[in-house]
C-alpha cells in the first residue's frame, strides 16, 4: 500500500517542537495540520520547523527518521 493506516496529524495551536517529537517518533518528515473541527489548514515540515523555530530540534529528529547508513532513504 502506498497510504498508511491512518493520518497522523498535528493541531495548529500545537508548539512546534511537540510536532517535532511526534515526527521523530512516527519517523515521519511531514504532518497535516488542522483545527479542531478537524479541517485540514495546511500541513508542517521538518524544514519549516528548522528555518522557523528550532533548527537543532529539527535536524536530530531528522536524524531519527532517516535509515541508518542510508542519508537519502527514508523511513515510512
Amino acid at each position: 500500500a502506498v497510504m498508511t493506516d491512518r493520518v497522523l496529524y498535528c493541531f495548529h495551536h500545537q508548539e512546534p517542537s511537540k510536532a517535532a517529537e511526534d515526527m521523530a517518533v512516527q519517523q515521519i518528515r511531514r504532518m497535516p495540520v488542522v483545527n479542531r473541527e478537524p479541517r485540514l489548514l495546511g500541513h508542517v515540515t521538518l524544514s519549516a520547523i528548522a528555518r522557523r523555530h528550532d533548527a537543532k530540534r529539527a535536524g536530530n529528529t531528522l536524524k531519527e527518521v532517516v535509515v541508518p547508513g542510508d542519508g537519502e532513504s527514508f523511513r515510512h
